[in-house]
């Protein structure tokens, strides 16, 4: 027998057995066909008439009135006949209409899928093959067995007649009439091809109302390489396997919002006034925000207290350990060709917060925020209590720096994992590139909710500012001010003045810089009291990741420059060397550790983390290879 069907015949045994399935139910038209009942000869007939191929079945069965009026007298006719027939004759029968209907490349395809599936479940499971008119008639019986179950339904059941989404309303009907009992459901149909399972599932999903999670779609094209149908399965099978635990995860954080509720209402007046007001107030820090992290707190306990009874401990170990046996059975080598299309979507979701977010709600600025002037995009670097604006509308920050994000990375930078929001690629903050710009210009990103930093010295503060930023708005408004008056008066002395345009745009880029503080080259619209700094905060690097990159940065700032060495390398193979100082391996793309079998990019974290004395360097990644060391999974050199 093939070496894959037998690992997959192997694999999927273990996958059912997870599950405690002991029956197999395949809903498949082909099934009805292959019992050439006189019922889908009449059905075919039918169809065949309504496409004027009448002349050609007559031929077929001589004797049956096909062309009478009332289409009960060629139906009786023909039922008296079917009986007298072999099987032979009825499958010949049966061939020739397939013909006349184009169904026959499609039956033959179908009957080779039935056959390769039957040949792939385990002897000890039982396997049940229906028609749908079979499926109807005997489902309640089915489902009221308390053993598991496995439900594959055909998306397409034309050929006895149905609609072509018929099968997708039998699995939709399952569903609800399965209940709390185990019984997987799928579709398995030949009108899905591999690698759009996803996607079409999800559509699928969304025509009937139904949930993402209620079903997955297995394509009949896996079965001409069993190992991947084994794959499929074990996907199916997860996924009915998660359901429990998302469920049970669900309650219990339901059980914990409970408590904490409960919890925070208990504290006291008195309490409240210290712990909410006076110390939000003292820290310039919005009240609710402080309530809410004291929400949380709260939250994690009681969520900690609920996930840990012996009760659901229980219930919780016993549901991970079916979903690790059933993960652990060994499918497809590569199972990247698989991916999760959610998963690097809800990491960037942990990582960033998105500016559309952040500037509707004026949040204050804070490390990590992202901004872009013009083609660049540049993060701000900064200790957070120096940004932090006290009651009094002023902070300890007066110049802040921002370091420019690029796509490709180097000794001196710091990676951004997932940075594009479409492609899931990273970035890197490229520490050598740096710029300085006054705090006062970036702070404008707070008071308009598009992100930009601008400011109209005659506008109103925005409502959604607490006290410190709305006496901070006031403090800035008196500097621009004093900006317009300088500007205003420019303006005026150009008019009087007969100065050249080169003269007049060093006056106003002068001027410019003297309010950005800034090397950046900020440009600036200007117009009667209205001041648009061609610059926007666009998004925000959360914590605790933005704590990393604010220490990395500083090391970098503090990074010893001792004598050069002028000894010669010491190599260890060719391209391999030992690079004790940062001298040595700033020119390099990729190093490691005597310690490790991994080489990464000088740019990854654990690069990073190597000590002097321990670090290799590699001319290239063949050399690397080479030597011995695989690529690190993170960095992906």
């Amino acid at each position: 027998m093939n070496e894959r069907i037998v690992a997959a015949q192997q694999a999927i045994e273990q996958i059912l057995a997870g599950l405690n399935i002991k029956t197999v139910i395949c809903i498949d038209d082909i099934y009805a066909v292959g019992g050439f009942s006189v019922e889908l000869t009449i059905g075919w007939l039918s169809t065949a008439k309504s496409r004027g191929k009448t002349e050609d079945c007559g031929r077929l069965l001589a004797g049956v009135p096909l062309d009478a009026s009332d289409d009960e007298v060629w139906k009786r006719a023909l039922r008296a006949r079917w009986e007298r027939l072999t099987d032979g004759e009825r499958k010949s029968i049966f061939d020739e209409l397939a013909k006349a209907l184009g169904y026959s490349a499609d039956i033959e395809r179908d009957m080779d899928s039935a056959s390769l599936l039957r040949d792939l479940i385990p002897e000890d499971v039982s396997l049940q093959e229906l028609g749908p008119a079979e499926w109807e008639q005997d489902k309640d019986a089915i489902l009221d067995d308390e053993k598991g179950l496995l439900c594959l339904f055909d998306h397409n059941l034309e050929y006895v007649g149905y609609a072509t989404d018929f099968g997708l309303s039998l699995l939709d009907k399952t569903i609800d009439a399965r209940g709390d009992r185990p019984a997987v459901c799928g579709l398995l149909t030949h009108m899905v091809k591999e690698g759009e399972e996803i996607s079409r599932g999800h559509q699928l999903a969304d025509q009937i109302s139904r949930k993402r999670k209620d079903f997955l779609v297995l394509s009949k094209d896996r079965l001409s390489d069993p190992v991947r149908f084994a794959h499929g399965l074990k996907m199916m099978s997860l996924n009915y396997a998660r359901d429990f635990l998302t469920s049970r995860v669900r309650e219990i954080a339901t059980e914990a919002d409970k408590h904490a509720n409960d919890e925070l209402m208990q504290v006291d007046v008195y309490n409240f006034d210290y712990m909410v007001l006076r110390s939000s107030e003292k820290e310039g820090v919005w009240e609710a925000e402080t309530l809410f992290r004291l929400f949380e707190v709260l939250r994690r306990a009681a969520f900690r207290n609920e996930a840990f009874t012996p009760e659901n401990r229980t219930a919780l170990d016993d549901r991970i350990a079916q979903i690790r046996a059933i993960r652990e059975v060994e499918t497809v080598a590569d199972e990247g060709e698989y991916p999760p299309d959610q998963e690097w979507g809800i990491r960037r979701l942990e990582l960033y917060e998105s500016g559309d977010f952040i500037n509707k709600a004026h949040l204050p600025l804070e490390l990590g925020d992202i901004f872009e002037v013009g083609e660049r995009e540049l993060i701000l670097v900064a200790q957070p209590c120096d940004l932090i604006v006290r009651r009094n509308g002023r902070s300890l920050a007066e110049v802040l720096t921002l370091v420019n994000i690029t796509s490709t990375g180097s000794g001196s930078s710091f990676a951004l994992d997932y940075f594009d929001d479409k492609t899931g690629e990273k970035a890197y903050v490229k520490f050598r590139s740096s710029y300085h710009i006054s705090a006062d210009i970036l702070d404008l990103a707070v008071f308009n909710s598009d992100g930009y930093c601008m400011f109209d010295a005659s506008a109103n503060a925005p409502s959604l500012l607490h006290v410190p930023w709305l006496n901070r708005f006031e403090e800035i408004r008196k500097k621009f001010r004093q900006y317009q008056g300088q500007l205003d008066e420019l303006c005026q002395r150009f008019g009087n003045m007969n100065l050249t345009k080169p003269a007049k745009k060093y006056l106003e880029e002068s001027l410019v810089g003297r309010i950005t503080r800034s090397n950046l080259n900020v440009l600036l619209d200007y117009n009667n009291g209205v001041f648009r700094f061609r610059i926007r905060r666009i998004g925000r690097y959360g914590q605790p990741d933005a704590g990393r990159l604010l220490r990395s940065y500083f090391s970098f700032l503090s990074r010893y420059a001792g004598p050069h060495d002028y000894t010669p390398p010491e190599y260890l193979a060719n391209g391999v060397w030992k690079c004790p100082t940062e001298t040595e391996s700033a020119n390099v793309e990729y190093v490691g550790t005597n310690g490790s079998t991994r080489f990464h990019k000088c740019a990854c974290q654990h690069a990073r983390q190597i000590s002097p004395e321990r670090r290799i360097c590699f001319e290239s990644r063949e050399a690397a290879i080479d030597y011995g060391r695989e690529p690190c999974g993170m960095c992906r050199p």
